[in-house]
């Protein structure tokens, strides 16, 4: 398990309660996202350095920067995830909303089902399509109650526009589908527990056109309810999705955050390069 130099704040989460609600947009209201400080080191060798990045509540950043610069690394401190990789020591605060996830009280079970993840490559577990997409429902103590699994399951199904390829064989083995087809059921399964926050890792990078954009069209309909911290290394998809890129970059052998450049109208940052150059 990963070290931590976890800060004196107060627990976000201790077993057996709720994370906070997402903590809205507005003045003086804590970003969904935040690091202050945040370095991670593999023994001597620093991966992430000095990193200091607000994602405000509700928005959609693209995360973009070369290969090897520690774009995973840094989605996975925000869930925990980090925990599961042995020998890395993390400092600094890592926090959504105002309070911290590094706190030994965090319940890390019901953190990731609050900070969902999609990853390069789709994980589907070997059962049917309906119980890959209830397998983290049936694991969280917020539990939907059963009567209501079939309307979460065809609700989310649709949402990520698999319902109507699936819907008459939804006890099939999930191993069955497309790549795309359980890239959108990982989705789906990520959506059943309404997350407040979505880490994307290149989710979209091995897809077909039809896929990519079904997932593209499922997050900007998100915008406004769902933060979402997308990594990509396509500019046109950057530009697609996103109201701001937060751009990565080696410095000194680690990876650190630039600026945030903004790409719409009524963003905090100001636009300072175009997409092409900041990827």
């Amino acid at each position: 398990m990963a070290e931590a130099l976890r800060p004196a704040a107060a627990p976000w989460l201790v077993a057996g309660e709720r994370i906070i609600s997402n903590p809205g947009v507005g003045p003086g209201t804590a970003p969904a996202l935040a690091t202050r400080g945040l370095c991670v080191r593999a023994g001597r060798r620093l991966l992430l350095r000095a990193v200091d990045l607000r994602v405000e509540a509700g928005s959609i950043c693209a995360l973009v920067g070369p290969s090897g610069v520690g774009k995973t690394t840094l989605l996975k401190c925000f869930n925990r995830l980090i925990d599961l990789t042995p020998g890395l020591r993390l400092e600094g605060e890592v926090s959504i909303g105002d309070r911290s996830v590094l706190a030994r009280e965090v319940d890390v079970d019901q953190l990731r089902s609050r900070v969902g993840m999609l990853f390069q490559q789709p994980v589907v577990f070997p059962r049917s399509i309906y119980e890959n997409v209830l397998f983290g429902l049936r694991r969280v103590r917020r539990a939907v109650p059963k009567a209501q699994w079939p309307q979460r399951v065809e609700s989310v199904l649709r949402q990520v526009s698999l319902w109507d390829e699936v819907a008459d064989r939804l006890s099939a083995s999930a191993a069955e589908l497309s790549v795309g087809q359980q890239q959108r059921l990982c989705l789906a399964r990520t959506l059943a527990l309404e997350p407040e926050v979505l880490l994307m890792d290149e989710p979209t990078s091995a897809l077909d056109p039809a896929s990519t954009a079904a997932i593209e069209q499922l997050v900007l309909s998100l915008a406004g309810r769902t933060t979402v911290l997308w990594v990509t290394h396509d500019p046109a998809q950057a530009e697609r999705i996103a109201g701001c890129i937060l751009r990565m970059e080696n410095r000194d052998g680690a990876g650190c955050v630039g600026e945030c450049v903004s790409l719409k109208e009524g963003s905090h940052c100001e636009l300072g390069s175009t997409v092409e150059e900041v990827v």
